[in-house]
């Protein structure tokens, strides 16, 4: 049985240079970020089906930095409270 031989350094261990995405696909998607979290920073609405996952990313981390959104759970758990509030007045 042959050894294996080792991998070659790659950009990112999910996707290798060779077999993932180009440069140019990579710098796309960081410069979609990047637009939905300034976005998300300055209080523009939450984007909808119309934008990438990517844009939706970057507006999730944006919003929360800016101090409008909470994490995770924490946003789920503050929706519900919300909504019983608003149901008991």
């Amino acid at each position: 049985m042959p050894t294996p031989q080792p991998r070659p350094a790659t950009v990112s261990k999910l996707h290798p240079e060779s077999d993932g995405p180009s440069r140019a696909v990579m710098a796309a998607d960081a410069l979609e970020v990047l637009r939905g979290y300034l976005d998300g920073l300055l209080g523009e609405p939450e984007p909808g089906g119309n934008r990438t996952r990517w844009f939706q990313l970057g507006w999730r981390h944006g919003a929360k930095d800016r101090g409008a959104r909470p994490e995770g759970g924490a946003y789920v758990l503050a929706r519900a409270i919300r909504r019983l509030d608003a149901a008991c007045r």
